[in-house]
Protein backbone atom coordinates (compact mmCIF):
# COMPACT_ATOMS: atom_id res chain seq x y z
CA UNK A 1 0.00 0.00 0.00
CA UNK A 2 1.12 3.19 -0.55
CA UNK A 3 2.91 5.64 1.65
CA UNK A 4 -0.61 8.07 2.00
CA UNK A 5 -3.88 8.04 0.24
CA UNK A 6 -7.11 9.47 0.12
CA UNK A 7 -10.38 7.97 0.28
CA UNK A 8 -13.82 9.56 -1.11
CA UNK A 9 -16.61 8.96 0.34
CA UNK A 10 -19.57 10.82 -1.54
CA UNK A 11 -23.24 10.85 0.20
CA UNK A 12 -25.16 9.55 -2.68
CA UNK A 13 -22.67 6.42 -3.68
CA UNK A 14 -24.33 3.59 -1.96
CA UNK A 15 -27.74 3.69 -1.48
CA UNK A 16 -28.48 -0.09 -2.79
CA UNK A 17 -26.76 -0.87 0.88
CA UNK A 18 -27.86 2.02 3.02
CA UNK A 19 -31.16 2.99 1.63
CA UNK A 20 -31.86 5.77 4.37
CA UNK A 21 -28.37 7.50 3.83
CA UNK A 22 -29.52 11.36 3.71
CA UNK A 23 -26.98 14.19 2.49
CA UNK A 24 -25.94 14.64 6.38
CA UNK A 25 -26.34 11.33 7.73
CA UNK A 26 -24.69 8.45 5.59
CA UNK A 27 -22.64 5.42 5.45
CA UNK A 28 -20.25 4.32 2.34
CA UNK A 29 -19.92 0.99 1.02
CA UNK A 30 -16.13 0.77 -0.21
CA UNK A 31 -15.48 -1.60 -3.18
CA UNK A 32 -13.12 -3.22 -1.00
CA UNK A 33 -12.01 -3.21 1.95
CA UNK A 34 -9.29 -1.35 2.92
CA UNK A 35 -6.56 -3.09 5.71
CA UNK A 36 -4.15 -1.08 7.47
CA UNK A 37 -1.14 -2.71 9.17
CA UNK A 38 1.63 -1.07 11.18
CA UNK A 39 1.05 3.25 12.54
CA UNK A 40 -1.28 5.14 10.32
CA UNK A 41 -2.88 9.28 10.51
CA UNK A 42 -6.38 9.17 9.81
CA UNK A 43 -7.71 12.63 9.37
CA UNK A 44 -10.36 14.56 7.05
CA UNK A 45 -8.69 16.36 4.53
CA UNK A 46 -11.70 18.15 2.93
CA UNK A 47 -15.27 18.52 3.10
CA UNK A 48 -17.58 19.75 0.73
CA UNK A 49 -21.50 21.03 1.20
CA UNK A 50 -24.00 22.48 -0.98
CA UNK A 51 -25.59 25.98 0.41
CA UNK A 52 -29.28 24.47 -0.75
CA UNK A 53 -31.10 24.29 2.48
CA UNK A 54 -33.92 26.18 2.64
CA UNK A 55 -34.85 29.54 4.78
CA UNK A 56 -38.18 29.06 4.42
CA UNK A 57 -40.03 25.65 6.02
CA UNK A 58 -43.25 24.16 7.28
CA UNK A 59 -41.76 24.78 10.64
CA UNK A 60 -41.27 28.87 9.85
CA UNK A 61 -43.42 29.74 7.14
CA UNK A 62 -46.44 30.94 8.95
CA UNK A 63 -47.96 34.53 9.31
CA UNK A 64 -51.32 35.43 10.71
CA UNK A 65 -52.94 38.58 9.45
CA UNK A 66 -56.19 39.15 11.44
CA UNK A 67 -58.10 35.92 11.09
CA UNK A 68 -56.05 34.40 7.99
CA UNK A 69 -53.16 32.56 8.02
CA UNK A 70 -50.59 33.20 5.28
CA UNK A 71 -48.40 30.31 4.24
CA UNK A 72 -45.15 31.54 2.58
CA UNK A 73 -44.33 28.97 0.00
CA UNK A 74 -40.85 26.88 1.15
CA UNK A 75 -37.54 27.75 -0.23
CA UNK A 76 -34.59 29.69 -0.30
CA UNK A 77 -34.86 33.34 -0.63
CA UNK A 78 -31.93 35.13 -0.89
CA UNK A 79 -32.46 38.31 0.36
CA UNK A 80 -34.70 40.06 3.40
CA UNK A 81 -36.31 42.26 0.53
CA UNK A 82 -37.41 39.19 -1.38
CA UNK A 83 -39.22 37.98 1.57
CA UNK A 84 -40.75 40.87 2.26
CA UNK A 85 -41.66 41.57 -1.66
CA UNK A 86 -43.41 37.99 -0.95
CA UNK A 87 -44.80 38.90 1.64
CA UNK A 88 -46.57 41.78 -0.02
CA UNK A 89 -47.47 39.87 -2.74
CA UNK A 90 -49.76 36.89 -0.49
CA UNK A 91 -51.76 40.23 0.67
CA UNK A 92 -55.16 41.20 -1.33
CA UNK A 93 -54.90 44.42 -2.17
CA UNK A 94 -57.11 45.51 0.88
CA UNK A 95 -54.94 43.76 2.90
CA UNK A 96 -51.89 45.55 1.26
CA UNK A 97 -53.76 48.76 2.19
CA UNK A 98 -53.63 47.90 6.17
CA UNK A 99 -50.27 46.33 6.19
CA UNK A 100 -46.64 47.37 5.26
CA UNK A 101 -43.16 46.03 6.15
CA UNK A 102 -40.18 47.21 5.41
CA UNK A 103 -36.17 47.04 6.15
CA UNK A 104 -34.58 49.89 7.71
CA UNK A 105 -31.57 50.23 5.44
CA UNK A 106 -28.93 51.79 8.04
CA UNK A 107 -29.56 48.86 10.47
CA UNK A 108 -31.49 46.33 8.95
CA UNK A 109 -34.15 46.49 11.55
CA UNK A 110 -38.16 45.50 10.24
CA UNK A 111 -40.56 47.85 10.36
CA UNK A 112 -44.50 47.06 10.50
CA UNK A 113 -46.85 49.57 10.31
CA UNK A 114 -50.07 48.46 10.95
CA UNK A 115 -53.15 50.09 10.65
CA UNK A 116 -56.50 50.63 13.33
CA UNK A 117 -58.68 46.99 13.47
CA UNK A 118 -55.04 44.72 12.13
CA UNK A 119 -53.45 42.79 13.93
CA UNK A 120 -50.25 40.78 12.50
CA UNK A 121 -48.67 37.73 14.14
CA UNK A 122 -45.34 36.83 13.17
CA UNK A 123 -45.40 33.33 14.03
CA UNK A 124 -42.66 31.12 12.99
CA UNK A 125 -41.49 34.09 10.90
CA UNK A 126 -41.08 36.20 13.46
CA UNK A 127 -36.82 35.64 13.76
CA UNK A 128 -36.34 35.89 10.44
CA UNK A 129 -38.14 39.56 11.02
CA UNK A 130 -35.58 40.08 13.99
CA UNK A 131 -38.27 40.02 16.29
CA UNK A 132 -38.73 37.86 19.17
CA UNK A 133 -41.37 34.65 19.48
CA UNK A 134 -44.44 34.73 18.11
CA UNK A 135 -44.43 38.20 17.74
CA UNK A 136 -47.70 40.41 17.58
CA UNK A 137 -47.77 43.73 15.69
CA UNK A 138 -50.55 46.34 16.59
CA UNK A 139 -51.83 49.61 15.43
CA UNK A 140 -49.19 51.80 14.51
CA UNK A 141 -45.65 51.27 13.91
CA UNK A 142 -43.56 48.37 15.47
CA UNK A 143 -39.67 47.96 14.69
CA UNK A 144 -37.80 44.79 15.58
CA UNK A 145 -35.88 43.92 18.33
CA UNK A 146 -32.86 43.04 16.57
CA UNK A 147 -31.49 43.23 12.93
CA UNK A 148 -33.65 40.79 10.20
CA UNK A 149 -31.68 37.91 9.02
CA UNK A 150 -32.80 35.87 6.35
CA UNK A 151 -30.77 33.16 7.32
CA UNK A 152 -31.51 33.39 11.17
CA UNK A 153 -27.94 33.79 12.04
CA UNK A 154 -26.90 30.20 10.08
CA UNK A 155 -24.49 31.93 7.69
CA UNK A 156 -21.76 29.41 8.67
CA UNK A 157 -21.15 25.87 10.41
CA UNK A 158 -18.46 24.69 12.26
CA UNK A 159 -17.18 20.37 11.38
CA UNK A 160 -16.28 18.56 14.68
CA UNK A 161 -13.92 15.51 14.20
CA UNK A 162 -11.99 12.99 15.56
CA UNK A 163 -8.97 12.36 14.64
CA UNK A 164 -6.97 9.59 15.70
CA UNK A 165 -3.43 9.79 15.49
CA UNK A 166 -1.05 6.56 15.88
CA UNK A 167 0.66 7.54 18.42
CA UNK A 168 -0.99 10.43 20.58
CA UNK A 169 -4.75 8.28 20.94
CA UNK A 170 -7.98 10.33 19.63
CA UNK A 171 -7.90 14.41 19.22
CA UNK A 172 -10.65 16.27 18.92
CA UNK A 173 -10.49 19.07 16.06
CA UNK A 174 -12.62 22.05 15.15
CA UNK A 175 -12.51 23.87 12.14
CA UNK A 176 -14.51 26.42 11.35
CA UNK A 177 -16.20 26.57 7.85
CA UNK A 178 -17.77 29.90 6.87
CA UNK A 179 -19.58 30.70 3.53
CA UNK A 180 -19.45 33.94 1.69
CA UNK A 181 -22.20 35.21 4.08
CA UNK A 182 -19.93 36.27 6.50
Amino acid sequence: MAAHFYVTLPSNSSFQYFPDNTLSSFTTQLPEPILLTGSWEVALCEIQYPFNWHNVTASNCRIRLNDREICFPHGYYDTMQDVIDKFHELLTEDERNNVKIYQQKHNLRTTCKIKTGTTLALQGMSHMFGFLENKVCIEGFTVSDISSDVHSGLTSFCLFTLTLLSTKGWVILMYPCCGWYE
